[in-house]
């Protein structure tokens, strides 16, 4: 052990999730709650993001996306949800993943909490935020923060923490980019489905890949996605362990295994 980390083994690595709402998946509450157990680190805060609503109805959201984007990307969208909801009935009776639908109250576990409100691109897709915003975060002394909302995150809340932002890409980010997460390895028989954990940057798609990892693929998407939300959640989990240990993020993909189950 270096000098610099016999400093800090008394010190946690304090970390905070960038939620949408206190009401998050099982897997963003198993992160939380995991959090609060370890002697190195600990989940401090909720950074929670005042999205602007969208009062409009399906209809008329179904009118615009088929105006901006056109039938087949409508068609794929309508697509994908008659199949998650076709699929989700087996998953409900799998012991492991009955839960993948299931929402938790964060504040359950992590009791401190403030508000961001992200000023949202003509998209939708890309946020950034006032100065501040910025002020309150960095004010928290944060080592990490944990992307676990939405929008693609610019400007100075990439840098608002000692160690960054660290993002879940739920595929091998070489191979595929889009659509929902676990869906396209099995619609295209792939042997494996990937992942990547990555520091994100002002590159879109192009963040500082701190660990990939591989799982065999499913034989349904669904549970496809379930088998990997979970794997993924525990090495983000020991990434973060090993943060809190080495005090630095890791200069190479140290975990160049592929993982089968």
């Amino acid at each position: 052990m270096t000098h610099a980390q016999q400093e800090h083994t008394h010190i946690k690595l304090k970390i905070a999730l960038i939620v949408d709402s206190k009401i998050a998946s099982k897997y963003v509450y198993e992160l939380a709650e995991w959090g609060q157990n370890q002697n190195d680190l600990d989940v401090t805060h909720l950074l929670i993001q005042n999205i602007p609503s969208n009062k409009q109805s399906k209809i008329h959201k179904a009118f615009l996306l088929l105006k901006k984007k056109g039938f087949l990307h409508l068609a794929q969208l309508v697509g994908f949800t008659l199949i998650k909801k076709v699929e989700s009935l087996p998953l409900k009776y799998t012991n492991t993943y009955k839960h993948h639908f299931t929402k938790y109250d964060l504040s359950n576990c992590v009791k401190n909490s403030i508000s961001i409100n992200p000023v949202v691109s003509k998209s939708g897709f890309v946020y950034r935020y006032e100065d501040d915003d910025i002020q309150k975060i960095r004010e928290l002394g944060l080592d990490v923060l944990v992307r676990c909302g939405s929008g693609i995150l610019h400007g100075e809340i990439l840098h608002s923490a000692r160690f960054g932002i660290i993002s879940f890409h739920h595929a091998d980010n070489r191979i595929n980019r889009g659509g929902p997460p676990g869906f396209w390895e099995v619609y295209l028989k792939q042997d494996s489905t990937g992942f990547t954990i990555q520091q994100l940057t002002e590159e879109l798609d192009g963040g500082n890949v701190l660990f990939r990892g591989h799982l065999n693929t499913k034989f349904f998407y669904l549970l496809n996605q379930a088998a990997l939300y979970e794997k993924s959640n525990f090495y983000l989990k020991k990434l973060l362990s090993d943060i809190a240990t080495t005090r630095e993020l890791p200069h190479k993909l140290p975990y160049g295994v592929r993982l089968c189950q």
